[in-house]
Parts: C-alpha cells; sequence; structure tokens
C-alpha cells in the first residue's frame, strides 16, 4: 500500500461506523469552511517559507489539503458520484492535453503555448460538460472579487477580442476619484469606489498582476511598520 492509498484508508475508517463521530457526518457543504481555512494555512505556510527558508510547515500544511481532496473524494465514492482514483486519473489527462508542447507528438519545450491556446484547450474539455455554461460565467464567483474581475476581463480580451486600454482604465479611476471629492453620501461612495476597482483590475489583468495578492503583499507590510 502506498502513501496515498493508506490516506484514504484511514479517512474510510474515520467515516466508518465505529469511526469518529465528528467526520462520520461531514458532507461536501460542510467542509466547505475547512478548504477554505487550510488554503489560507498554506497560502501562509508558503509565506513563512518565503521569509525564513524552512518547508516544515508548509509540508504540514500540503498534507492537510490533501485530505481534503481525500476526504471529499470518499464522501464522493459513498455517494457513487466517483473514486479518488478517477479525481487522479482526470487531472492526469488534463495535464497530459494541456501541454502538447511536451507530451504532444510535436515537442517544443521552448515555446510555452500562448493564453488563446490555452483556453482553446480547456474549452475542447468543456464540450462534454453538461453543468458547464459559458466562459465567463464559469469563472466561479466563489474567487475573491479581485480575482475573477481580473479573469472576466482576461477571457473577454482572448475570447471575445475585447480590448481594455490602460488610458480608458485610468479615465475611469479618475472619474471615481472626481465623484469622492465631490460627494460624501454613502450611494456615491459605493459607486465611486467600484469605479475605482473596476478600473485597477482592468490594468492588473491587462498587466498580469495578481493584484489580490500584491495587496495583501502590502497589508502584511503595513502591519509590520506598525508592530515590528
Amino acid at each position: 500500500m502506498n502513501s496515498l492509498e493508506e490516506l484514504k484508508k484511514i479517512v474510510e475508517q474515520l467515516r466508518a461506523e465505529d469511526g469518529c463521530p465528528w467526520d462520520r457526518v461531514q458532507t461536501h457543504h460542510s467542509l466547505r469552511p475547512c478548504l477554505r481555512e487550510e488554503t489560507a494555512e498554506l497560502l501562509a505556510a508558503i509565506r513563512i517559507f518565503e521569509q525564513t527558508g524552512n518547508g516544515g510547515n508548509m509540508r504540514e500544511e500540503l498534507g492537510d489539503l490533501l485530505l481534503q481532496v481525500v476526504m471529499h473524494s470518499v464522501i464522493a465514492e459513498e455517494e457513487n458520484l466517483f473514486s479518488l482514483e478517477d479525481v487522479i486519473a482526470d487531472i492526469s489527462r488534463k495535464m497530459i492535453h494541456r501541454h502538447p508542447h511536451v507530451f504532444g507528438e510535436e515537442k517544443d519545450s521552448v515555446n510555452i503555448p500562448d493564453y488563446k491556446t490555452w483556453e482553446q484547450l480547456k474549452q475542447q474539455e468543456k464540450q462534454s460538460q453538461d453543468w458547464t455554461t459559458t466562459p465567463l460565467k464559469d469563472i466561479p464567483e466563489e474567487l475573491p472579487a479581485l480575482t475573477r474581475a481580473e479573469k472576466v476581463f482576461k477571457k473577454c480580451r482572448s475570447i471575445y477580442q475585447k480590448e481594455y486600454f490602460t488610458e480608458d482604465a485610468i479615465l475611469t479611476i479618475e472619474e471615481g476619484t472626481k465623484q469622492l471629492r465631490e460627494n460624501s453620501d454613502k450611494k456615491t461612495v459605493e459607486e465611486a469606489v467600484v469605479k475605482i476597482l473596476t478600473g485597477v483590475t482592468q490594468i492588473s489583468s491587462e498587466y498580469r498582476i495578481q493584484t489580490e495578492q500584491e495587496l495583501s503583499d502590502e497589508i502584511e507590510r503595513i502591519i509590520s511598520e506598525y508592530e515590528a
């Protein structure tokens, strides 16, 4: 038995009749907060690794995140939906399909396919998925708003040939700033802030800046400044 199979057996025992009362009653829905927390803790562990060079915490948090994958897979198998093996097989096929420059007949390890080609490969995969709708609606609403906005603008540009120019985005930001200067009522301020954020995410999308991460890093810098 390899390590992954052993972990699966442990989770199955936890969910058995003589297992753990907490693990036994968990569902895909109830585990959502755990998944959010474990993802955030892994991101924190990566930050700690970058600051200290110590990978111990990252190793631990990767294990916690892997546990979430196995838990959901075991629950899905109980529901006769799919198994952990299915999950692994699907991601393996996906990686091979999305990297024809590595696994295809005409290998090209020097030139990486552009974003448009990547999106075309993804759309080919989605043709057989009856739960998908449109490229923009497929962007999960569970994503942080800034990240989701950047992905929307990116797809508008690559799929629908919608051009967002930096100058137009700057004008949107300036319009929002003007509203802030001239008004103080809550509704107008909200509208102004939305305009500013929209302009910022358009620029971030154009230059492939990860606004969510950059903002998080800046918040950490501010915290360090006050609590050094």
